[in-house]
């Protein structure tokens, strides 16, 4: 706490109203309680709410944003992001903006030639969905009936 006070200008009411918090915390493990200096200010997370919360004034909300909860959402989002619709599975479509109008399994930017050729080569089933994890067995059950010269989506 001396740290605190010497080297980050921090207000001796502020560490008081910091040891009250953690006095008000005893029952929970300190690895659940979370205290940030922010400039001279010291925060801390409510383990009830979740919330950051101002030392200097207890109660008083403010705005800090958690990066670590932010980081995770955003991976959260992106894997939501690369999933694909049950019903586009099985499915190929082409759009002129996609893979230069190549046809590709509806819903990837994987072109349906790519996993024909892995087919002619002699690779698996599992070998391809290794490959393109993004595909299903009846994304290749379709490259297998679809003609490359199709001129129009089944």
């Amino acid at each position: 706490m001396a740290d605190l006070r010497i080297n980050y200008g921090v207000e001796l009411q502020q560490l008081r109203n910091v040891s009250q918090y953690i006095a008000k915390y005893a029952e929970y493990p300190w690895s659940r309680l979370a205290i940030h200096l922010f400039g001279d200010q010291l925060v801390f997370k409510d383990p009830h709410t979740g919330q950051w919360m101002s030392a200097e004034a207890l109660g008083q909300l403010t705005y800090i944003v958690d990066l670590e909860m932010v980081s995770q959402q955003a991976e959260a989002d992106a894997r939501a992001s690369l999933r694909r619709a049950s019903e586009d599975e099985g499915q190929v479509s082409r759009h002129r903006a996609v893979m230069n109008n190549q046809w590709v399994f509806k819903g990837t930017r994987i072109p349906v030639e790519v996993i024909q050729d892995y087919i002619q080569l002699g690779y698996s089933d599992a070998a391809i969905l290794a490959e393109f994890p993004t595909l299903s067995r009846s994304d290749i059950a379709r490259a297998r009936t679809f003609e490359r010269s199709q001129a129009h989506v089944a």
